[in-house]
């Protein structure tokens, strides 16, 4: 697993960072630690998360555990603040 600085490097190159690009970072981080996952496989089924929010922070998500809208692996709850993972 890279560092946040690491993911921050490859956030900028589609643009500016912003704060929820960030966050999303490292809420996803936190919580792949506290799930105790070390090593993102690109293709775990297990993995689902729940974010709550439809700015910045679902692609921060998608590109620290490679879970994504596209494949229902990320779901989207209009609420306040985002969710930790889930398995």
């Amino acid at each position: 697993m890279q560092s946040l600085d690491e993911y921050i490097i490859q956030a900028t190159k589609d643009g500016a960072v912003r704060s929820g690009i960030i966050l999303g970072i490292r809420i996803s981080l936190a919580g792949l630690k506290k799930l105790e996952i070390k090593e993102i496989v690109r293709r775990q089924r297990s993995l689902v998360t729940i974010v709550e929010t439809d700015r910045c922070l679902p692609d921060a998500v998608e590109l620290v555990t490679g879970c994504r809208l596209g494949n229902t692996k990320v779901l989207e709850i209009w609420a306040r603040w985002p969710l930790p993972l889930l398995t």
